[in-house]
């Protein structure tokens, strides 16, 4: 990462939590303070509570590495996350996922650097940091990829799959990139993207089909509405986005 900054937030000695009492360093958010996307994990692990270095870790490796596939430069983002201290756990889970207390004692921290950026795009990863930017009960899995207004932030939020998770699932990277483009595209303007009506081709063969599914294996989780009116092998009609298979 270069061009590199922090918010200062002088909280090197927090002890708003229990969370102090096991970690070596306090981790914050790195990157571009004139970032128009902001990225927002979950907690810090060992390699970046060992450093210090949100930007020093898997979690930074695998999302710099989908950022370069998306056309996205790391340099002009900026990377933190929603608790700031390593939550450990006895052996054998040794990492536990934060409570809400531990949670809420470094909201203020997300909020400082959130309020000094300015981001067009917030972009919580996993479902702690979706619920904790969008401030309500909600999951990865029926967010990921919706762009979403926030009245708090004053700025779209549009979440996505955690990095590690699909390092574990390798199989959500290639939608994951695709939303990712659309993050792109969708920093570059504070409003929210206009809902796009798009035209429509009805498909009535079993050959068109296999076609379309060739055409947008990545594309089918989030850009596809797709409306069967009687069973495929007889002959069913399939009415589709005309803009995925032009």
């Amino acid at each position: 990462m270069q061009n590199v900054e922090s918010v200062n937030l002088e909280n090197d000695a927090c002890k708003q939590c229990g969370l102090c009492y096991g970690r070596k360093n306090v981790v914050n958010g790195k990157g571009s303070l004139k970032a128009k996307i902001l990225f927002v994990s979950e907690w810090p692990g060992s390699p970046e509570d060992r450093t210090g270095d949100i930007s020093e870790g898997p979690i930074a490796k695998e999302l710099f590495r989908m950022l370069g596939k998306a056309k996205i430069s790391s340099y002009d983002v900026f990377l933190t996350s929603t608790v700031r201290c390593i939550p450990k756990a006895p052996p054998p889970v040794r990492i536990r996922k934060p409570d809400k207390a531990e949670i809420d004692a470094c909201a203020p921290y997300l909020d400082k650097e959130i309020e000094a950026i300015k981001p067009n795009i917030i972009v919580p990863m996993g479902t702690l940091a979706v619920k904790r930017v969008l401030d309500r009960v909600v999951t990865i899995n029926n967010t990921r990829g919706t762009e979403i207004w926030s009245e708090k932030y004053n700025c779209k939020v549009i979440p996505i799959y955690h990095p590690l998770v699909i390092r574990r699932r390798p199989e959500y990277e290639g939608f994951t990139i695709e939303d990712l483009r659309r993050i792109r595209i969708s920093s570059e303007y504070p409003e929210l993207t206009p809902r796009r009506e798009g035209t429509y081709k009805i498909i009535t063969t079993i050959e068109q089909f296999y076609k379309l599914i060739e055409r947008v294996r990545v594309y089918i989780s989030s850009y596809v509405k797709v409306y069967m009116t009687s069973m495929l092998k007889k002959y069913s009609f399939i009415l589709i986005d005309n803009s995925v298979i032009n």
